[in-house]
């Protein structure tokens, strides 16, 4: 689970490498493996479920909207990262004025 989002670095930043990328991936995943966890139970049970009843056919369509998902997801913590990497550069500059 740690590992999950190690893809998106590369497509981000193609020069990053394979390593730098897992390290990433784990860096972002700190404090967030239960919330990654839950989100995929949550799809999956509805997945599971929306593919019983359409006989495999409901797959077509959920299997892009999961993805999307856990790209949103992605993108929602990098957002957070940069968010808090910008508050303490502030809170730095603050403290040596």
């Amino acid at each position: 689970m740690v590992q999950s989002f190690s893809f998106f670095p590369i497509f981000d930043d193609e020069a990053i490498s394979v390593f730098d990328a897992l390290k990433q991936s784990a860096h972002l995943m700190k404090g967030h493996k239960l919330q990654l966890f839950l989100l995929g139970l949550l799809l999956g049970i509805i997945m599971a479920a929306i593919s019983i009843v359409t006989l495999g056919i409901g797959l077509l369509f959920l299997l892009p909207y999961f993805y999307s998902v856990h790209a949103n997801f992605y993108d929602s913590l990098t957002e957070d990262e940069t968010t808090s990497e910008t508050t303490e550069s502030k809170d730095d500059y603050l403290e040596l004025s």
